[in-house]
């Protein structure tokens, strides 16, 4: 219920901008991901993870789908804002800060990036 009431607010705001709306199985994929499942999700679109193994070679094909689907309308509603990811246990790679020939430098992320707008919480994540 509370999900159907979320959804109902959300297309509300959607159909005000004549954007198209949220389906339901939308919704459930983008709060599945709001919970633990979201390392599940990220470790089979990175292709390594500690839950890799636990996946037993499901790739979560189809609530990949819908969760990119979710994002991507929800965006619509997105405002500007600064915010935090939380970066722990490891080093980024020289590409990223140092321009190739071509003058451009970084990366890109094969999973979903999960950000906060809590300094704190990125923090936390980030083992600190």
């Amino acid at each position: 219920r509370d999900l159907d009431a979320a959804l109902a607010r959300v297309n509300a705001k959607l159909k005000a901008l004549c954007e198209a709306l949220l389906l339901r199985e939308e919704s459930i994929g983008a709060r599945l991901y709001t919970g633990p499942m979201f390392v599940k999700y990220n470790d089979t679109l990175r292709g390594f993870g500690a839950f890799l193994i636990g996946c037993m070679g499901n790739r979560y094909v189809t609530t990949t789908h819908v969760i990119n689907s979710a994002i991507v309308k929800a965006s619509k509603l997105t405002k500007v804002g600064k915010v935090y990811r939380g970066v722990g246990g490891g080093v980024l790679p020289n590409r990223f800060l140092v321009p190739n020939e071509q003058g451009v430098c970084g990366g890109v992320e094969n999973a979903f990036l999960s950000t906060t707008h809590d300094r704190n919480v990125a923090v936390h994540y980030a083992g600190g």
